[in-house]
């Protein structure tokens, strides 16, 4: 019976969220157990006030112990400036978000006039991109290699490019990065 405890108050946690549950996932949520039906040793779950506090929207809590609050960890009330690829309300496939952000990166690389100004731009776009934690850091290394090899004036070791080619490889295998990908396609076929 602790399982079924402990379980019910966890699918409350995930449904405090807001979350949309999917259809696969719903068989894993119990109903709540009518009054009547409970027996002696299942506990109804219940979702205590923090004294003085908003009840957060991301918590958890074990068995009756008091609730955690993860708001702050969860990201909630946090405005997010990552590009959303799910939005397309003119149902044409390209991200809605996205193709907005590359209309106004074209106009801010046509008043670019110095390399710094242009890679700013580049940079501020891929940090509003939705990528995975692995993908920024690959994307780190060929920035530091790219300044190894500008550096260099023409005359760096060809394994730079090669070690460059590799990491190019390592993010392609990542499906943030190659979902990304896919969008750009999608809107540089419409812009």
């Amino acid at each position: 019976m602790r399982t079924a405890s402990f379980l019910i108050p966890l699918s409350l946690s995930v449904l405090a969220l807001g979350a949309q549950v999917p259809a696969h996932a719903a068989q894993f949520i119990r109903p709540a157990i009518p009054k009547a039906q409970r027996g002696p040793n299942v506990v109804a779950p219940r979702i205590p006030s923090f004294a003085g506090e908003p009840t957060p929207l991301c918590y958890i809590q074990i068995g009756n112990r008091s609730m955690q609050s993860l708001d702050k960890l969860c990201g909630v009330g946090k405005k997010s400036n990552v590009i959303d690829l799910t939005v397309d309300l003119d149902r044409d496939g390209v991200p809605d978000q996205l193709l907005a952000e590359m209309k106004g990166f074209q106009a801010k690389m046509r008043t670019a006039k110095t390399p710094a100004e242009y890679d700013a731009y580049t940079q501020q776009l891929e940090a509003r991109m939705p990528y995975s934690d692995n993908v920024r850091r690959l994307q780190a290394q060929q920035r530091e290699l790219q300044q190894q090899m500008a550096a260099a004036n023409g005359n760096y070791d060809s394994k730079l490019m090669n070690k460059y080619g590799e990491i190019q490889e390592q993010m392609m295998k990542d499906s943030s990065y190659r979902q990304v990908q896919e969008a750009m396609g999608k809107v540089y076929g419409k812009l």
